[in-house]
């Protein structure tokens, strides 16, 4: 693998794992809200924003890691024998 694509699947595991802070802030908005735990001075209000603030990050680096990449490593050329598919010439038939 090249260092663009190592690169692609670092943005892609920091979108995922700010999906799951987004969660785990939310199912604490939800505890609190439904009396399972009471946290004083603090309102679910206040998860449910730091929840939104973690999942619209999150979304975009997972949906638009191949732009964060090209951002990063600029646009793949057309003429990278690693980007273009396999001739049939170049497979080993046997």
């Amino acid at each position: 693998m090249k260092p663009s694509d190592w690169f692609g699947v670092a943005v892609r595991v920091l979108g995922l794992w700010l999906l799951v802070l987004a969660l785990e802030s939310a199912a604490m908005a939800l505890s609190m809200q439904n009396g399972w735990y009471e946290w004083q001075g603090v309102e679910p209000a206040h998860f449910y924003s730091v929840a939104l603030f973690y999942f619209l990050p999150g979304l975009a680096l997972l949906i638009h890691a191949r732009f964060f990449v090209n951002l990063g490593y600029g646009e793949p050329s057309v003429e990278d024998p690693d980007d273009r598919p396999p001739k049939s010439s170049d497979v080993d038939p046997g």
